[in-house]
Formats: C-alpha cells, structure tokens, sequence
C-alpha cells in the first residue's frame, strides 16, 4: 500500500473537488484526446510535450482499453537521415499496406511488427543485450502475396532493421515518466460518473523491457502517408494498468 504524502493528498484534493461525482465531457469537438485534456485540466496541468510526469512526480492516464505508455518515435528509421535507404513513402509503400478506402499507406494494424514472432509481412521486434529495440524485416519470413510487387529488391537479402529504439533515450522517456512517483487514473461507474481515484506502482526501463518481452506492452503504429507525424505509440491493455494499481480512493 501506498503511504500518501503531501503530494499525492494534493492529487486526492483535487480530484474530490474537480472530478468524483462529474461524467466524463460530451460537448464541444471530441477527438482521441478530448477526454484526457479535460482530466488534466481538472487536475492542473498544463498542456505540454514535456517527458516528465504530469504533476508531483506522478504520471495522469486516462482509463481507456487500451491505455498507452507514450507516443515514442523510434531513435532511427530506415528512411530518415543521410543514409536513408528509401523515402518514407517508400516504406509505406514496401512494409505497409493499402488501404482503398482511405486512399492512403499506412505502418498498422496486423503489418506492425510484435515482439519474438514473425508477421505475415517478415517483420517482428526484436531487444539486443543492451535493451535497444529493433523492428526488423526478413524477406524469407515475409508470406504477403504480393511481396513481389511491392518489396523493392535491395531490401530482399537477410534481415533488415526497419527502426531502432535506443536503449538510452527510451530508459530516459519511461523512467522520466513512470518512475518516479508512478502513476495515476480516474475511474467511472456504469453511469460514465467518475468515482474513484487509484494509483498505480512506479516501474523502471528494465521492468518496461520485461513488459515487451511478455508481450503486454505492445508497439502500436498508426504511421499513414498522408500524415507527416510518426504515431508511434506503446500501449498496453487496460487490465494490465488495473493489475499494478496499489492505492484506491473515493
């Protein structure tokens, strides 16, 4: 159990006063992120692309399915810098997919590599002796039908890293974030009313590893040709968060 300091009373106060009893905003231009901006509003925070925690030492999530770790760009992707080996189109184009509808390419869904097992398109994540996270490709291993078409031949002999997240800069983001105080996230009842506050365990970059590793947290890329911005998020289903609560208050 958590002993509560000066600092998380201060979290519990403003949760009595701004949020328990309240339902979660409806009005005004919903988008992902509506729902977590007005939490922090509620508690105080400033909007802002800092990585550390949100307020006291202690890390604001939203109570979703799934909930994320934090949009992380990978340190180097194949197409970025001066010896790019493609253009970001290109890529999409190579390792991605099409989608009709949309009318674009995109790095999702079922072609976004998973930790220690291939995916129809010869990709899979793989973690070195030093941490560093690789997403990686293989032509043998890639079962699409069309690979023909749409691999490039350059990229068609042994494996392939396709990005790399530096053990260095990622421990910096996790540890930043999460370990210092931990965590914390609000919680609704059936009515959408928020009525309970709980607060999670700190976790290090080793325990973030062992997360990837086990296959809880997961890489969640939203990469797409039409959108400059990498969408590169970590996420990790709603019951893991739940499992590392260790203090509730209402």
């Amino acid at each position: 159990m958590v002993t509560l300091s000066p600092k998380n009373k201060r979290i519990i106060s403003l949760f009595r006063s701004n949020v328990r009893g309240k339902s979660q905003p409806t009005k005004g231009n919903q988008h992902d992120g509506f729902v977590g901006n007005w939490l922090e509003e509620q508690f105080g925070v400033p909007k802002n692309n800092r990585n550390e925690p949100d307020i006291d030492g202690y890390e604001l999530k939203k109570d979703s399915n799934p909930i994320s770790f934090g949009d992380w760009s990978a340190d180097y992707y194949i197409f970025k810098g001066t010896k790019a080996q493609c253009t970001r189109l290109e890529f999409l184009m190579n390792f991605g997919r099409y989608d009709e509808e949309k009318d674009h390419y995109s790095w999702s869904g079922e072609y976004v590599p998973k930790y220690g097992e291939w995916n129809k398109a010869g990709q899979r994540l793989h973690i070195d002796n030093q941490g560093n996270i690789f997403a990686i490709y293989n032509w043998r291993r890639d079962h699409r039908e069309n690979k023909e078409q749409v691999v490039q031949s350059q990229f068609r002999n042994g494996t392939l890293v396709l990005a790399c997240w530096k053990a260095d800069s990622l421990r910096t983001k996790v540890e930043r974030k999460f370990n210092v105080n931990g965590w914390f996230t609000c919680l609704t009842d059936e009515s959408g009313k928020y009525f309970e506050l709980c607060f999670g365990e700190a976790f290090s970059f080793e325990d973030f590893l062992d997360f990837v590793r086990s296959k809880k947290a997961i890489f969640d890329s939203g990469m797409y040709s039409t959108n400059n911005r990498p969408y590169s998020s970590w996420r990790a289903k709603r019951e893991f968060w739940h499992n590392r609560i260790v203090e509730r208050v209402k």
